[in-house]
Order: structure tokens, then sequence, then C-alpha cells
């Protein structure tokens, strides 16, 4: 619930609960060779700040931090302004016939983060090879899903999780296989 409701009617604090979401993405590598890909979250300003984010990138059960880039401003600007698209890159390798997923979400583990509780982010991810990626091309299965963790906005010190949400993310082809090819 936005903090200015409850500001306005404080009786409503009584039903307020924070969400811990965060962006799942299950990438399968259908190739005999191994595959890096480059995966683009696009949003709008402010977009990802790698102070905020905790991503993972786990294949083995370790999820071990995402190498992750963003795209500089424009040159006659020291940081993006209002309204400015901006792109985020994470690089993943995947070995042959392997599934991967990553894990993108508010670092709750930074006090500061975890005491703003007004973090939100939409936009949308790009997926491509990358430019070590030897191949030519390449097919993988991918799934996206939101998760989400609620917890008693009261009492962000409270541990306890009050309930969770998982859904899909629809995929502009419509389907899991995406074909990728380098131009």
């Amino acid at each position: 619930m936005p903090k200015d409701l409850t500001v306005k009617i404080p009786a409503l604090g009584k039903v307020t609960r924070v969400i811990l979401q965060g962006y799942f993405l299950t990438v399968s590598n259908l190739s005999d060779k191994g595959v890096g890909l480059s995966v683009t979250f696009v949003t709008i300003t402010p977009g990802l700040v790698p102070s905020k984010i905790l991503a993972r990138f786990d294949v083995i059960g370790q999820n071990g931090p995402a190498s992750l880039t963003q795209d500089p401003p424009p040159a006659n600007r020291p940081s993006p302004n209002n309204g400015d698209v901006v792109r985020t890159k994470f690089s993943i390798f995947l070995n042959p016939h392997d599934t991967g997923l990553l894990i993108v979400q508010p670092d709750a583990s930074k006090p500061d983060v975890l005491k703003a509780v007004d973090f939100e982010l939409r936009g949308y991810v790009e997926l491509s090879l990358s430019a070590s990626n030897m191949q030519q091309s390449s097919d993988v299965l991918v799934t996206a899903e939101r998760r989400g963790t609620f917890f008693d906005g009261s009492n962000l010190d409270n541990t306890a999780a009050l309930g969770e949400l998982s859904y899909a993310l629809p995929l502009a082809n419509g389907g899991s296989l995406i074909s990728l090819t380098r131009s």
C-alpha cells in the first residue's frame, strides 16, 4: 500500500504489508555447445541501481553473483535524467544442455534498502547472444516469472513471511523456445 495513503488514512496502517519482489529468469541451453548470453533489463530512470539490488546466477546451487554492467548515460550528462531509458546488462554462460536461474531483486540485506521500502521498477528484458559467444545461433528455453514475499509493514525487523506470490510473465513470442541469431 502506498505510504501516502497510510499517512492520510492511519487506520490503513494495520493492513499494510511490505513485499520483496524479484525477477526470475530460467534459461536452458538446448545446444551441444556452451552459450554466452546477454540479458538486458530495459527500464525508465532510475534503472537498476547496482548498490540496491541482489543479482545471482545459479546453475549448480551456489547462487554466484551475476556479472552486471550499465550502458553509460549520454556523454553530456554524468547520470540519466528522469524519464531516460536505462539498460542494465547481465552476462551469463550456460554449458551444453544446462539450465540456469537468474535472480534480480532488491538487496534486503542492506538496511537502507530495507528501511526505504519504496523501490519498484518496471520494464522488460531483452535476450541476445553475448559478444563473446562463438556461435552464430543458439536455441534456448526461457521462463520468466515474478516472485514476492509479503512481510508485516509495521515491523520491518520481522523476518516472518506472511505470504508469497509467484506468477509467470509473458514472453513476446508467446512460447518458451527462443532462437537467437547473431545479426
